[in-house]
């Protein structure tokens, strides 16, 4: 089945993934994860998104945040496009950093965005990663 054109989705909160090419490593040490986040709040502020929860494993991302579409376009553009020229630039690679263009889900309601938020923070715990999704240093709730 074909993915939706995104030009169908409206404004809101959405569920965005993406993951490393053939599900590689995006993050390979502190300071990759550190550098995103930077990337981040820059695409935060600069596009106007609102942050819910985020989560950063190994070799994926999930942000629950809410933009119009326009901007969750254009804002992820840049942060996928910057981070993946920094990090082939640090480890000296070609090549596509990211399987895919990014995923967006549309969350609506109350409830499906507490279970979304709930899903995206147990992930490093459902991985093996820690015991409780505190112990992950690189998810967190609201505001980057």
């Amino acid at each position: 089945m074909p993915r939706r054109p995104r030009t169908l989705l409206g404004d809101g909160t959405y569920h965005v993934t993406a993951r490393g090419v053939a599900a590689s490593e995006i993050f390979l040490d502190v300071h990759d994860f550190r550098a995103f986040l930077v990337l981040y709040g820059d695409v935060v502020s600069r596009f106007g998104w609102s942050t819910r929860v985020f989560c950063l494993m190994p070799n994926h991302y999930h942000l629950v945040l809410a933009a119009t579409r326009p901007n969750l376009s254009a804002g992820m553009h840049r942060l996928n496009c910057l981070y993946a020229m920094r990090f082939n630039r640090r480890y000296d690679r070609p090549g596509h950093l990211f399987q895919n263009r990014f995923d967006a889900r549309l969350v609506e309601g109350d409830r499906h965005i507490r279970a979304v938020c709930r899903y995206v923070l147990r992930n490093p715990v459902r991985a093996g990663l820690v015991d409780h999704w505190r112990q992950w240093p690189w998810s967190g709730l609201g505001a980057i």
